[in-house]
């Protein structure tokens, strides 16, 4: 079997799979088996594998996002995409929607992967690369990589076991903190020289190879030189060397970055913070800003990772806060910025129900923490983009600019929608003054520098003049998640933080609000109600009676609504694994701060530690009776659909749902009292 259909089943060997120039020679290969002769590739074709490679690092992206919680292989992910689009290439009438267009095959492919994840042997490599080259281009080949091999020996010895542990073995930056005794700060600092020193003995070995690489796009994992993966000679000494040759040239090639260099530039001491509160250790330091060819940035800014999930700002907010001087575990975050107690529940069961809640969670973080707020939101983007250009590009300036003057003040700052696509969800820590370019961590490579999605010429969704992120809460007026224009949050100078005791008043304010709040509605996406709180429950319970599984997942939406586009992203069953984890994880987070909250409140502690109880008994419902939806590491959706599947199961799990919003009501009833007892005119 050969060609493109057979390695569309297949998988090339780990660090030369997703190879764009492969995908060439397998097309031409394929060819070559049905009409005889193999056949040049046409001029379009050489262009068109040219641009795609620019996509790779885009492509890694999305992957690591909505691959975080799944144990999924980045460079056999990457392998699919970019055959997918190879294969679909005639489907791409404009060029310049390339990006927009591959994102969407990516997040596709990111999808079914997490529903069906299947298991795909390795291939044979020789199997796939049967159009031999000829003799004088394999020698020219292996020679190139003989020099390269020479050149990265002479790496020093400590620089060559950071870089494959980084790149090659994907060591976090705290292992290898702990097993080489450094600091954050040294060590980075050390990663960049290494990086350094390997570009610059690469681009000695292999010379005008590099010309080919635009010099600003991230080169990928294992990506290697275009020509020098051709023949059976180079790819048995890339496999006998993977290890060097991979964490050398994958970092030091083309994901170098000027910022790399640990320039002597000007430095910026930004004092941070210092007091020791509740719930969240806050302690001084100092954030170094330094300028260097026009970019600006702040070091030693921790990252992690986001993902995609209805908590990615609580984890971007955790690692923001972290370089502010405030420590504070996810369920200390959860507590105070009301996802402790909120639900939603959509008619239709709508996906976007993950992104509604009935506040600010990231304002409510700020002002726990004493910090000021501000925000650049615009509303919801549809209106935005219905603006004069002129008008959204200057509201877009203005909000850089608040960026900016963050970034030289040494505030790092959350943003949404950026990079790649709109779910993204990243901490800005830089910017430049050349190019237009942000400096993020989280979700990927720290301190990468990408052009800005929708605002930057070349970046996706160019021509938009506004960036165009989804984001949870009340953002903006009259307005409850999706996707805003302009979606930056500005985390300001500190202020006095509150006392424990004010901090855990508010956090239990805000319980009940939540338990209290309206419906919101849309009259778009074919007509959606978002329920909150109680009635979350109420309709919760009521929808999974109703459900017929899996035939509405099949109905003829058009004959409901306006039109098919209409109705949008009706019954995305995965809110049920989003509202499990918010009764698993948000309310044993809302009984921790209870717990933390007795001695706070001695005049209450009684009906604190009774409220503490009845939050638990719903979580021990909650993973008795719907387990399966659970979120876990491993992939759970045939175990999900097949319980969805059986009418028992769904009425069981309607009774359990019953059985919570009980326990909810008393502990909410419980907090009335507290509040009542702590202020008897708060409480009417």
């Amino acid at each position: 079997m050969c060609g493109l259909g057979a390695l569309c089943r297949q998988n090339t060997r780990r660090h030369v799979s997703y190879r764009v120039s492969v995908l060439l020679s397998v097309e031409t290969s394929g060819r070559r088996c049905r009409k005889g002769p193999a056949m040049a590739p046409t001029s379009g074709e050489t262009s068109f594998e040219r641009q795609l490679s620019t996509q790779i690092a885009m492509i890694r992206r999305i992957g690591r996002r909505m691959l975080r919680d799944a144990d999924h292989d980045i460079d056999d992910f990457t392998q699919d995409v970019l055959l997918r689009a190879w294969a679909n290439r005639r489907q791409l009438r404009e060029t310049d929607r390339l990006s927009r267009w591959v994102a969407a095959i990516a997040r596709n492919a990111a999808r079914n992967r997490r529903r069906t994840r299947p298991r795909i042997p390795s291939a044979d490599i020789y199997g796939l690369l049967d159009a031999r080259p000829m003799a004088s281009d394999e020698l020219e080949t292996t020679e190139r990589w003989e020099r390269l091999l020479n050149a990265l020996g002479a790496l020093d010895a400590t620089n060559r076991e950071l870089l494959i542990a980084r790149y090659v073995e994907d060591a976090t930056y705290e292992e290898l903190q702990a097993l080489h005794g450094l600091s954050y700060a040294a060590l980075t600092s050390r990663i960049r020289r290494a990086k350094l020193q390997a570009r610059r003995l690469v681009q000695a070995a292999l010379g005008g190879v590099l010309a080919t690489f635009p010099g600003k796009s991230e080169r990928a994992f294992a990506q290697a030189p275009r020509g020098a993966l051709s023949g059976p000679a180079a790819m048995s000494t890339i496999l006998a060397t993977s290890g060097l040759i991979v964490g050398a040239v994958a970092i030091g090639i083309h994901a170098y970055r000027a910022a790399d260099a640990a320039p002597a530039s000007r430095d910026i001491a930004v004092t941070g913070v210092s007091d020791q509160t509740m719930d969240g250790a806050m302690t001084m330091g100092a954030l170094q800003v330094r300028r260097e060819d026009g970019r600006v940035w702040i070091e030693a800014v921790p990252g992690g990772q986001f993902g995609e999930g209805w908590d990615r700002f609580l984890l971007a907010m955790q690692a923001l806060l972290k370089a502010r001087g405030v420590d504070a575990d996810m369920a200390t975050l959860m507590a105070l910025s009301g996802d402790a107690f909120a639900l939603c529940h959509a008619s239709h069961w709508q996906g976007v129900a993950d992104l509604c809640v009935p506040t600010d969670p990231v304002r409510n973080l700020a002002e726990a923490y004493g910090f000021e707020y501000g925000a650049t939101h615009e509303g919801y983007t549809g209106p935005a983009l219905g603006r004069p250009m002129e008008e959204r590009q200057r509201l877009t300036g203005e909000a850089l600019a608040r960026l900016r003057r963050e970034i030289d003040a040494g505030r790092p700052v959350l943003i949404a929608g950026a990079e790649d696509h709109c779910g993204s969800c990243s901490v800005v820590v830089g910017y430049s003054e050349e190019d237009g370019t942000l400096c993020h961590v989280g979700d990927g490579e720290p301190y990468r520098w990408t052009p800005i999605r929708g605002v930057t010429p070349g970046a996706v969704d160019y021509g938009f003049g506004v960036i165009d992120g989804r984001i949870r809460g009340t953002g903006a007026p009259g307005a409850n998640g999706g996707w805003y224009a302009n979606p930056i949050y500005l985390i300001g100078a500190i202020e006095t933080p509150p006392s424990a005791r004010e901090r855990a008043l508010s956090a239990l304010r805000g319980a009940v609000a939540l338990h209290d709040s309206p419906t919101y509605e849309r009259s778009n996406w074919g007509g959606v109600e978002y329920f909150f709180g109680d009635r979350a429950y109420e309709e919760w319970e009521k929808a999974l009676r109703e459900l017929r599984y899996p035939e509405d997942l099949a109905r003829d939406l058009t004959a409901e609504v306006t039109g098919f586009d209409d109705a949008y992203d009706w019954y995305a069953m995965d809110n049920m694994m989003t509202q499990v984890d918010q009764i698993v994880r948000g309310r044993s987070a809302a009984a921790a701060l209870l717990d933390r909250s007795a001695d706070l409140f001695p005049e209450a502690s009684e009906f604190v530690q009774e409220a503490a109880r009845y939050y638990r008994e719903e979580v021990d419902v909650a993973k008795r009776r719907l387990h399966v939806f659970i979120p876990r590491d491993e992939d759970t959706s045939k175990e999900r659909a097949a319980w969805l599947s059986e009418e028992a199961n769904r009425e069981d799990g309607a009774e359990a749902i019953a059985e919570m919003v009980v326990a909810e009501r008393a502990a909410i009833a419980l907090i009335r009292k507290v509040l009542a007892a702590v202020d008897p005119g708060e409480i009417q």
